[in-house]
Order: C-alpha cells, then structure tokens, then sequence
C-alpha cells in the first residue's frame, strides 16, 4: 500500500511547481523484549556454586564465603577435610590482619587531628 505526498515547493522561482509522491511504508519496529529480568535478592552478594554429581549447591555458608558447603562432600576424605580446615583458619587470620591494619591506618590518620586537639601550641617549645 503505498502512500501519497504532495510536495509543495517553497521556491521564488518561477518555474516552481507542485509534486506528488508516492511512498513506502515503513516496516513496523519489532516489539521490545518484555521478558522481565530476574533481579538478584542481593545484588552485591556472588554466591559461588559447585556441581556434584549432578546437582548445583551452595559451596559457603550463608554468612561467610568459607567453604563450609564443602564438608559434606569432603568428609570421606580426611586429607581434604583438613585442606579445608586450613583454607578456613588462613581466612580467619588474614581477616583479623586486615581489620588490625585497618585500626592502626584509622590511629595514625587520626593522630594530627587528636594532636592539635589535646597539645596546645604554647606547651612546644
């Protein structure tokens, strides 16, 4: 089906005339995709799954990511039970350097504040 248009010129010439012409239409759009998106219950949590004979579970435990969803699968294994064992005790000690290293940054960026705070200017001499 085609369209018609008239086409007017806007021309200070003389010899301007009036043309008609025919159109095409357009194909429609496609539709936008209207499947929803499913949105996380926690955005900023990354659950880290294991598969296991056949079935996808959970590899952490529901508030640390320590390898606890492991144990079941691993306790046939004592060797592996204590690798485990290991992977959870460095976790735990390199989370207590981290908030100690965080604690003494927080001291020694505090320090000049606490400094002019408490140590009055006539006091140095």
């Amino acid at each position: 089906m085609a369209c018609l248009a008239t086409l007017a010129c806007f021309s200070l010439s003389p010899n301007c005339e009036a043309k008609e012409i025919k159109l095409k239409p357009i194909a429609p759009l496609p539709a936008p995709n209207t499947q929803a998106r499913k949105i996380p219950e926690n955005p900023f949590r990354c659950d880290r799954i294991i598969r296991y004979q056949g079935k996808s579970l959970p590899c952490d435990s529901a508030l640390r990511r320590d390898g606890e969803g492991l144990r079941t699968i691993l306790e046939a294994n004592p060797d592996a039970l204590e690798e485990l064992e290991r992977y959870q005790s460095g976790r735990q000690s390199v989370q207590f350097a981290a908030y100690t290293g965080t604690a003494g940054l927080v001291l020694v960026l505090a320090s000049g504040i606490l400094t002019d705070l408490f140590i009055d200017e006539s006091r140095v001499s």
